[in-house]
């Protein structure tokens, strides 16, 4: 019987041999060597995997702290030893981020103050409208006036008129106590650190009008400071060019609609889904095919999404001489939060909010916190590192409980995981020889 052997095909008896050279060849380029570090650090999402490939990544990640120091170590072992093509950190200290909500710059409160009788992150009021309807506050800010929460804001995401409960955004730095008071507005957006722990808290954030248009936004932490101003921008214009009277505009968060007739009794004579003409240019399309209306986008924001990005406007003319701007002037203020020119915080914009931040003085963000890290911190570390490409594992602890669960983690990744791992540990500084003979006999 004719078989391949050694790329040849043998169809009659014969003896061959080949010799495999494979084990001799250099592994560095084709065999990964990660190494996994799990320690504390002052910035970074915690009990979340980072790949650095290099050191000057992990201080711009996790700032500094022990495991900036080990990765930083471990990039540069010795002359003798090569360093890991990669390391994966998890930061496993507890923290939080900070956060502001900043309210409209136009406002309607029907009840200013309200008594907190519970607190977390629910609070129940103690009074509220007098004919209550579920989402009643929904996306309006809370900032407390007094108790030991005082000046904290939250963000109320549903409020349900059962029982006058909110439910809020953020767990409070402090919680509020029965009888602390608070005032309540429509929000415009809740800013968020966008690194983790107690350093977040010296952020600061300044609104004010801009030179000739629109905001000036600044953000400032430890005297680098980020700066935008004229934030603003006009997705198209709209005219009424008929013989009505009068002509008005409103826009919400879906749904445009244009109004026509005699002074106080106009009637709808167009109505755009956002939802349907889902880009600028298809929504100026569409005015633009209405009868005795003329609309131009403006070609930058083109092709821009529509649905949850106009400002709100209700009743505005726009029978004038010159067409009526239709702005995204509260989008642009989240873009610029959200794009690479301002690192420090990023924009959640309730789907509620429609109007420009009210401007405020420089104030600092609130709630930011690191914790000591617990057992069950150190296994979850270890736990979202399973699914990961390394082959040794390192914990900056010296406890020999987090010893034990590294052991675990990899005696189960070498056999059930089928993903051969082990683990390097060491002892306190300044452990004696006694300490360190019992630590490693144990």
């Amino acid at each position: 019987m004719a078989v391949f052997f050694n790329g040849r095909l043998l169809t009659t008896p014969t003896v061959a041999t080949r010799i495999d050279d494979s084990a001799m060849a250099n592994k560095n380029l084709t065999v990964e060597n990660n190494l996994a570090i799990i320690g504390q650090s002052v910035g970074g999402i915690p009990q979340t995997v980072i790949k650095l490939g290099n050191p000057q990544e992990a201080a711009e990640y996790f700032t500094s702290g022990e495991l900036v120091d080990a990765i930083k170590k471990a990039f540069a072992p010795s002359a003798e030893t090569n360093a890991p093509q990669a390391i994966y950190a998890v930061r496993v200290d507890p923290a939080t981020q900070s956060h502001y909500v900043l309210a409209q710059d136009t406002v309607a409160v029907s009840d200013t103050v309200a008594t907190i009788t519970s607190a977390s992150k629910q609070i129940t009021l103690g009074t509220g409208p007098d004919t209550p309807a579920d989402g009643e506050y929904d996306g309006w800010r809370v900032i407390m006036t007094s108790g030991g929460a005082i000046g904290e804001t939250n963000l109320i995401e549903t409020f349900t008129a059962d029982g006058l409960v909110c439910d809020l955004r953020y767990d409070w730095k402090t919680d509020p106590s029965p009888g602390d008071t608070c005032d309540m507005v429509p929000a415009a957006l809740a800013l968020e650190s966008t690194d983790y722990g107690a350093h977040t808290t010296r952020i600061k954030v300044k609104v004010a009008a801009g030179t000739s248009s629109g905001k000036y936004i600044s953000t400032s932490f430890d005297g680098e400071e980020h700066i935008e101003d004229n934030l603003g921008a006009v997705y198209f214009t709209l005219h009424y060019t008929g013989a009505a009277t009068s002509a008005l505009v409103t826009v919400t968060t879906d749904t445009i609609t244009v109004k026509a007739g005699v002074l106080s009794s106009e009637v709808e004579i167009a109505s755009c889904d956002l939802t349907v003409y889902d880009t600028v240019s298809k929504v100026s399309d569409y005015f633009d095919t209405i009868a005795d209306l003329s609309a131009e986008y403006t070609p930058k924001y083109r092709d821009y999404p529509t649905a949850g990005k106009f400002d709100f406007v209700e009743g505005v003319s726009i029978k004038e001489t010159d067409p009526t701007d239709i702005t995204a002037n509260l989008q642009a203020i989240v873009d610029w939060f959200n794009g690479l020119s301002e690192p420090f915080v990023t924009a959640y914009r309730p789907a509620a909010a429609g109007v420009v931040p009210d401007n405020i003085a420089y104030t600092f963000l609130y709630g930011g916190t690191s914790t000591t890290p617990l057992t069950t911190d150190w296994q979850a570390c270890f736990d979202v590192l399973q699914v990961e490409d390394v082959q040794c594992i390192v914990p900056l602890s010296s406890a020999a409980a987090v010893h034990a669960m590294a052991v675990a983690h990899c005696s189960y990744m070498s056999n059930a995981g089928a993903m051969e791992r082990r683990c390097i540990v060491g002892g306190a500084i300044g452990e004696t020889a006694a300490e360190v003979i019992l630590r490693a006999y144990c």
